[in-house]
């Protein structure tokens, strides 16, 4: 048992250490406050994206209508941040080279 610990124990340390390898502008920690009524989901992603150094590319008819955003989240990864704004609305990010 201790043997099958310790080698799901460090494959743990080896994925770890390649995702921390492998950062990104979207693991930037960063903090949001937009209370409500809230902003519009355009102005939210510009606003993650000019604090983590991150560009967003979207098509504004695409987010024409959809609810303001509200959130208020600190110290937390931008690409979470995004996600948690994007995904109840049915959208998603996608990098582009």
């Amino acid at each position: 048992m201790k043997q099958w610990l310790a080698v799901i124990g460090m494959s743990a340390g080896m994925a770890l250490a390649a995702w921390a390898q492998a950062a990104t502008p979207l693991h930037t920690r960063i903090s949001v406050n937009w209370p409500s009524p809230g902003v519009p989901v355009a102005d939210a992603l510009r606003e993650i994206g000019t604090k983590a150094n991150a560009d967003f590319a979207f098509a504004h008819k695409a987010l024409e209508g959809l609810d303001p955003v509200t959130l208020t989240m600190d110290e937390t990864e931008a690409g979470r941040v995004a996600m948690r704004i994007l995904y109840p609305r049915g959208l998603k990010l996608e990098k582009t080279e």
